[in-house]
Order: structure tokens, then C-alpha cells, then sequence
């Protein structure tokens, strides 16, 4: 009981971890979550392996998670460099893109 209480309350540190951000990770999440927004697509950010990810969509509505921001260098990812994509990002990426096909297939 007390290991599901525990599983519980870890899920919700990282479901939305806006609030113990730095500034500059804070206007980061906010701006892609208005590109999102004007999208109309669903926006989600995360922590895995030190790296702060968010969902980003591209021309078609593809959506991608991608790093924007390093804990452990507590500065800004630069996208241009060859970058790392954790096991749980790419999870996460195919657990999204397969639910948007469940969601057209059913409209």
C-alpha cells in the first residue's frame, strides 16, 4: 500500500514540474506550450535522466519530445549539437504518436 502511495506521489513530482524551475527553464516550458496551444495540440513537459523535455509538433502534427534544458548544467540544451535522446523520451514519443492515431481513428 505504502509503495503505491510512494509511486503516486513520484508521478506527480514529474508530471508537472513547472513550479521549481529556474527563470530561464520556466520561459522555455512557457513558450513551447503556447506554440502548442496555437496548435491546438495537447502539451506535456517531463524529467528523465537530468533533461527537461517537452512536446513539440511539427508541420504535419508529428509530435516529438525533445530536450530543452539541462539540469545538470542548469542552462539551456542547444539543439544544433548532436543531442541526447533518453530511453524514457523516446517511450514517451510512441506512447503519444500511437494514442493520436487511436484518437483520429476513431473520429
Amino acid at each position: 500500500m505504502q509503495e503505491n502511495e510512494e509511486f503516486i506521489e513520484e508521478v506527480k513530482k514529474k508530471s508537472k514540474i513547472v513550479g521549481g524551475l529556474s527563470g530561464e527553464a520556466k520561459q522555455l516550458v512557457d513558450k513551447f506550450s503556447r506554440i502548442a496551444k496555437e496548435k491546438e495540440q495537447p502539451f506535456t513537459d517531463f524529467e528523465s535522466e537530468g533533461l527537461l523535455y517537452v512536446t513539440v509538433y511539427d508541420d504535419n502534427n508529428l509530435v516529438y519530445c525533445v530536450p530543452i534544458f539541462s539540469f545538470k548544467n542548469n542552462k539551456k540544451v542547444n539543439l544544433k549539437e548532436n543531442i541526447y535522446i533518453s530511453e524514457d523520451a523516446k517511450r514517451m514519443e510512441d506512447i503519444l504518436r500511437n494514442s493520436k492515431k487511436k484518437q483520429q481513428m476513431n473520429f
